[in-house]
């Protein structure tokens, strides 16, 4: 008996097939890396954008409300009229340039710093029940409505916040950032890079705005009748920075 052996061959992977099958996994796996990180930037950018969004709107309700009372006077409660005689409501401030004469109630300073604007400005006005300070809150007064004076000084600060200088009631001053933050993850951060600052002025009393003009070169703070903010906003780091404005007339200031 002839014991026949039959001979079977095995198949397997070739090295040609093998570096078919990795080449597509690699592109394969690059796709996946791609759409996750342009969704990763997309949400970032999208953050960053709300960031941006929310503090802008916070901004802009915070000086509106605070900023137009600048020169601010209540009612005087015994004779029920304004009072009308800001020389004796708003002393001048002797130790302090921001304030140097009597009825002043803004003054700012022109500053640049390596060409980029970095302005400030200062107000002051009267409190009754319905004022609030520039942290936002209701300014606390132990005889109201005549015997206390509120005065904000607004500038940045050396981390690129807009901050808030404030007499408190005590006399001291307190400080505290009211835009942009350094906290959080990079997305929610925000800065402001710069800020310039304009008056416009009525030079001539006729009730309209002729001169627009930076801090260096107002002559009488009594003739400034609005503000214009202009910012740099900076806002995560997929948004490029922005440059927004504010602009707030200052109604008290023809009383």
């Amino acid at each position: 008996m002839i014991n026949q052996h039959i001979q079977t061959r095995q198949n397997g992977i070739g090295i040609i097939e093998l570096m078919i099958s990795l080449v597509l996994g690699l592109v394969i796996v690059a796709g996946v890396i791609t759409i996750f990180l342009s969704n990763a930037r997309a949400n970032n950018y999208q953050q960053s954008q709300i960031t941006l969004q929310e503090n802008s709107r916070h901004m802009h309700l915070l000086f509106g409300n605070v900023i137009r009372q600048t020169g601010y006077l209540p009612m005087n409660t015994k004779e029920g009229e304004l009072i009308a005689q800001k020389n004796l409501v708003f002393p001048a401030e002797t130790t302090d340039i921001k304030f140097a004469n009597a009825g002043q109630v803004i003054s700012g300073i022109e500053s640049t710093v390596s060409g980029v604007a970095k302005d400030q400005f200062s107000i002051r006005f009267k409190v009754d029940s319905m004022t609030v300070n520039c942290f936002g809150d209701t300014v606390p007064v132990s005889s109201m409505p005549l015997d206390s004076l509120e005065r904000n000084t607004y500038r940045i600060n050396a981390d690129e916040l807009l901050e808030c200088q404030r007499l408190n009631d005590a006399g001291g001053t307190d400080t505290q950032p009211i835009i942009g933050s350094n906290a959080g993850s990079v997305r929610q951060q925000l800065s402001v890079q710069s800020m310039s600052v304009h008056y416009g002025l009525d030079t001539d009393n006729n009730k309209s705005i002729d001169t627009i003009a930076r801090a260096s070169s107002v002559g009488d703070w009594s003739q400034v009748r609005c503000i214009e903010l202009v910012l740099t906003i900076k806002a995560g780091k997929e948004i490029k920075p922005q440059q927004v404005r504010y602009y707030f007339d200052l109604p008290n200031m023809d009383s």
